[in-house]
């Protein structure tokens, strides 16, 4: 829905943008019932201590996160790599 929406929401297309607000409603709550981990929760807290916008600093914690959590889900995450053809 995000992709079929956004541009045309961008645009000031008044359907688009009400699709875009149910977008962000169920991305909402997939958030709320999902854990999302340390990445996520340490961008939440340095992000608003920082003034650092939350996309970037998920980006600045995540090679880091993944280097750490490599050490015990080695597998998992060659799993995940070899689903997603990497």
């Amino acid at each position: 829905m995000l992709c079929q929406h956004l541009i045309d929401s961008y645009n000031r297309k008044d359907q688009a943008r009400i699709d875009m607000h149910i977008v962000q409603n169920l991305a909402g709550m997939v958030f709320s019932n999902a854990i999302l981990g340390i990445v996520h929760s340490m961008a939440h807290k340095s992000g608003k201590i920082l003034d650092i916008p939350h996309g970037l600093a998920n980006a600045m914690f995540l090679t880091y996160a993944i280097e750490f959590n490599a050490k015990t889900a080695e597998k998992d995450y060659a799993d995940i790599a070899r689903a997603i053809n990497l």
